[in-house]
């Protein structure tokens, strides 16, 4: 908390202390030693915006209550979520009336404070202390040890405060593993459902080239893509919040915002079929930006599971520890999502909350070790042989790779100032993406187009980019031996060339781009890409992802421009004479830093998920320069404050 939070929390705690609170047992009257239990009575924010310096407190806020009934009926909308209507009349108090004094008065006094500026965390703190109170009375009474020695002898035995912090922690611990679990069987189901239907889609279309010529595959790839696209487009209409990646909508309601439906389950279920779809249809989007939404959705949600009967759970209930878990989901999706438990705890507080704390560091990272070990569970589960755990990260080569290669991607000194050439061009790109989307964004927004031109579009793109990635290959078609590849050869598509020869630029579009694209780019030697192949593959992903983020689908964009400023590297590594794969490995960082201008949490993410942790000093200089490029050229934040800010 800021100095200017901590004065406001005293400024109201001083203006009802000799009232309600001290009648209610929240806080001791007038030189009684205060037994408050919880050292922390707010996490969030302030109570009262703009005013950093209030005036000294007026009775007349105590007294002068106009409608309480009002703000009373406002409080037990949330207070309905953490207990019983009974309860939450029993204990919305003459606390309540007093801040929503404060909340009438505000224009009499010159402040600027309305029912939004209110934090829950007044009701939250208020209800669970007196709710507490009662709490350890009645375990006090049930096991007969009631002293009378004073008034809070009683309440306040130190035993008993002792079993129910225990107890707490026990339940607490076991919360964080369920959402972790949770989180990598969502995040396993959703992975593997998208790439099933998008290699069965490609493998019949290619067979049915084989067999009845390339007018025939073309026409059951484009027929198929549309329908898939359809797929991804219907969960939208139904469910307009899910459309986009969902990291800008988790900021937001991380940092306090409310965004009806937005960690809604339905919300959830309609992300994930979205896309599976967006994914299977060929659309240069990604899985990561929604898997950390349903990361979201599940940590928001997961205290409805908490069974009401026991009392001592109730704080798992309350509000504050509802946004704390829902942040404690986004760092185990962002964990599922790249299979980097540290990436997703770094996410979370590097782009995720305004308050950070010691308590809510270890949650996260609980519930993000226990989704990488479950996800590693599942994958062992899924395979007849045991696998090797240096072969599961996102795009390290698989075990049967790893023996064809003499030497990984190294650099040397000397070479850092090329790193920063190469953060500057991924500023400048990230700068021109963020800029040209938002301009599409606004006109999507001003034209107010209705559900039918929506679906049109999402059909239209689709088209198109199916268009791309079938006829480019053919048109630019450039074959090279197969001999010298080092990764499995089902990799590498021959489409149009000799037996024994792959077309690169096929090789590359008509695969995952996750899956193979980027591992290809990350690990295969000079050679096996030449430099007009990876920029026209580079080109054909970025300014489709520019035309499809905004659309009616879910999609994320992490891959594409991962996939994008690999190409991109891997042709200045090649022009230049150097190790194609290393710049393909600190292109990649350039390009996302560029659009995404996030620092800590994408330097472990590309680091960890190529296994290569001797390329964090790379990666940081490469990730910085494109920040400050892209927020020097632009003048604006990354691409998701962009979004929040037009929506």
């Amino acid at each position: 908390r800021s100095i200017g939070e901590e004065q406001q929390f005293h400024f109201v705690l001083k203006m009802v202390n000799s009232t309600s609170l001290a009648k209610g047992g929240l806080l001791p009257r007038v030189g009684e030693e205060s037994t408050t239990l919880d050292p922390e009575p707010t996490q969030y924010g302030s109570f009262i915006n703009n005013t950093e310096n209030p005036p000294a407190p007026r009775p007349t806020f105590i007294n002068n209550v106009e409608n309480p009934r009002a703000f009373a009926s406002w409080l037990r909308k949330d207070s309905s979520v953490i207990m019983s209507r009974p309860k939450a009349d029993k204990y919305l108090e003459q606390t309540d009336e007093a801040i929503a004094t404060i909340v009438k008065n505000r224009r009499k006094h010159g402040h600027t404070v309305s029912y939004s500026s209110v934090n829950r965390v007044v009701e939250d703190t208020a209800v669970w202390h007196r709710r507490r109170h009662d709490n350890i009375a009645e375990r006090a009474a049930q096991s007969r040890r009631f002293k009378k020695d004073g008034p809070y002898a009683k309440v306040y035995d130190a035993d008993l405060v002792g079993t129910i912090e225990m107890e707490k922690r026990i339940a607490d611990f076991v919360i964080l593993t369920a959402i972790g679990i949770a989180m990598a069987f969502v995040g396993s189901l959703v992975s593997s459902t998208a790439d099933d239907l998008l290699d069965r889609k490609i493998g019949y279309a290619l067979r049915t080239m084989d067999g009845a010529g390339a007018r025939a595959g073309f026409i059951v790839y484009v027929a198929v893509s549309v329908m898939y696209a359809v797929g991804a487009f219907l969960p939208v209409a139904f469910r307009p919040i899910s459309a986009g990646s969902g990291i800008g909508e988790a900021k937001a309601m991380l940092n306090g915002i409310v965004i009806p439906k937005c960690a809604s389950p339905v919300t959830g279920l309609c992300k994930a079929i979205g896309v599976i779809f967006s994914v299977a249809a060929s659309l240069p989007v990604g899985l990561e930006g929604p898997m950390i939404h349903l990361g979201l959705v599940i940590g928001d949600n997961i205290n409805i599971l908490i069974p009401q009967k026991y009392s001592f759970l109730e704080h798992l209930r309350s509000d504050r520890s509802r946004i704390e878990f829902a942040a404690v989901g986004t760092a185990a999706g962002v964990a599922a999502a790249f299979r980097s438990p540290i990436a997703g705890v770094l996410f979370v507080m590097e782009e995720g909350c305004s308050y950070w704390s010691n308590k809510l560091s270890w949650r996260c990272f609980v519930s993000a070790c226990a989704t990488i070990i479950t996800l590693y569970i599942i994958i062992q589960i899924g395979t007849p042989s045991n696998v090797n755990v240096t072969s599961l990260s996102l795009f390290a080569p698989s075990e049967s790779d790893q023996s064809q290669f003499s030497f990984f991607p190294a650099f040397q000194v000397v070479e850092y100032p090329y790193f920063v050439l190469v953060g500057v061009a991924g500023g400048l790109l990230g700068a021109f993406f963020c800029v040209t989307n938002r301009r599409l964004a606004i006109l999507r927004r001003d034209l107010k187009i209705g559900l039918l031109l929506k679906a049109l579009e999402v059909i239209l793109v689709t088209t198109v980019m199916s268009c791309l990635t079938w006829f480019l290959p053919l048109v630019l078609k450039t074959c090279s031996s197969m001999e010298a590849v080092k990764m499995n050869n089902d990799y590498f598509r021959e489409f149009g060339c000799p037996e024994g020869q792959y077309n690169e630029l096929a090789t590359l579009l008509l695969n995952p781009l996750g899956g193979v694209g980027i591992n290809l780019l990350f690990h295969e030697n000079n050679d096996a890409f030449s430099i007009q192949t990876c920029v026209v593959a580079g080109l054909t992903i970025f300014f489709m992802l520019l035309i499809v983020f905004g659309t009616s689908i879910s999609g994320g964009i992490f891959i594409p421009l991962l996939f994008s400023g690999a190409c991109f590297g891997r042709a200045a590594g090649v022009a230049a004479g150097l190790d194609a794969r290393t710049y393909a490995i600190v292109g990649s960082a350039a390009c996302l830093g560029g659009v995404a201008r996030v620092l800590i949490s994408l330097t472990a993410i590309v680091s960890h998920t190529t296994s290569l942790s001797y390329f964090v000093t790379p990666i940081m200089v490469v990730t910085l320069a494109s920040r400050i490029v892209g927020n020097l050229v632009s003048g604006r934040p990354g691409i998701y404050d962009i979004i929040l800010q037009v929506r």
